[in-house]
């Protein structure tokens, strides 16, 4: 009876496994911001701000490993679109609360992502004189 189970288990193990070498498997994600953005909105304290075809060249990428991060952002300076970049860390707290780190400190945020879009919420305020800015990315 031993030498009969054996042979079927090494008969189910020979025939039971495919060739998988074909396919290319691509890793989950382990959190939805991960991926390359370009700014599409911006609001500051509930005001949308028109922006110029500089700025929607802004860029952020957020990246599983080490949970880093770079924003590139352009702006008009002296009439030229000019970049310029920083690096930081992520870490998911709870939901959809991140805090990010720069070389500038700390900062807690709110991200979310909706289909193709990722909005982050940057709260500054106080109760008496409230701050937020929500800026809108989409994925590319």
């Amino acid at each position: 009876m031993k030498k009969f189970l054996i042979v079927c288990f090494t008969a189910l193990a020979l025939t039971g496994c495919g060739n998988d070498d074909d396919r290319t498997v691509t890793p989950t994600p382990s959190s939805p911001i991960i991926g390359s953005w370009k700014l599409s909105t911006y609001t500051n304290n509930g005001t949308p701000e028109t922006l110029n075809d500089c700025r929607k060249q802004s860029t952020i990428t957020f990246r599983d490993e080490q949970k880093a991060f770079t924003v590139t952002d352009y702006a008009y300076l002296q009439s030229v679109c000019t970049s310029s970049s920083f690096d930081g860390t992520w870490v998911n707290t709870a939901g959809n609360a991140y805090t990010i780190t720069t070389q500038g400190g700390t900062q807690d945020l709110e991200i979310t992502v909706s289909g193709n879009t990722l909005s982050i919420t940057f709260n500054d305020g106080t109760e008496a004189n409230p701050y937020y800015a929500v800026s809108a990315y989409t994925k590319i």
